[in-house]
């Protein structure tokens, strides 16, 4: 009879492959509304004062003392410097000051004239979408009155209140541009009830994914 025994010691070493998935990240995207506020005017340089604004920073344009005959604009540039796109919507107020006082603005109320700016203050507004402000500005339309065809500033709140504007991120349409352009008329008799009016425009750009 044959018997072999085999006794070994030590560690058996097997073949392996290791494959590895390290570094695994969830990063939350952003949405960041970045404005510009510009404006022009046909009157003085020194009657007209511009705020640009920014993240955070309150924009706005300031026209003092107008006169019938004079004409100027508002711009808000408006783009998704974010990863993400979202939609732009726009919350509208104004409030009129009807106090201003002179002597034939006083005779004027005593005769039956009425009206504010809100009426005399001949407004278009004008939208346009793109890459970057200059192609948005190249894509602008009238969304309200037009060009020659100026309709009174009362009727602004019912368009910019509905505004719902998709924005792409970087690369794509993240660009709204919006105009508001204005005028004082120099022709109507009776535009010199509007005497020391004043008008200020409240809006709220707001970005929703």
């Amino acid at each position: 009879m044959l018997v072999i025994g085999l006794a070994a010691t030590g560690t058996w070493a097997y073949m392996s492959d290791a494959e590895y998935s390290t570094g695994n990240t969830i990063t939350a995207g952003t949405l960041d509304l970045v404005p510009l506020t510009t404006g022009s005017y046909s009157g003085s340089g020194s009657l007209y004062h511009v705020t640009a604004g920014g993240n955070g920073v309150n924009g706005k344009v300031v026209f003092d003392s107008i006169a019938p005959g004079q004409n100027g604009a508002f711009e808000w540039v408006l783009s998704d410097n974010g990863s993400l796109p979202g939609t732009l919507t726009i919350s509208y107020s104004n409030t009129f000051n009807d106090t201003g006082v002179s002597s034939l603005k006083t005779w004027m109320l005593a005769n039956g004239y009425s009206g504010d700016l809100a009426n005399y203050l001949m407004v278009t507004l004008q939208k346009g979408v793109g890459a970057n402000q200059s192609a948005a500005e190249g894509a602008m339309t009238y969304i309200l009155g037009s060009a020659g065809s100026p309709v009174a500033l009362s009727n602004l709140a019912a368009v910019l209140n509905t505004q719902s504007q998709a924005l792409t991120t970087l690369g794509g349409a993240n660009t709204v541009v919006y105009k508001l352009s204005w005028s004082l008329s120099s022709t109507d008799p009776n535009v010199n009830v509007v005497q020391a009016d004043s008008a200020q425009l409240n809006l709220i750009f707001t970005l929703n994914q």
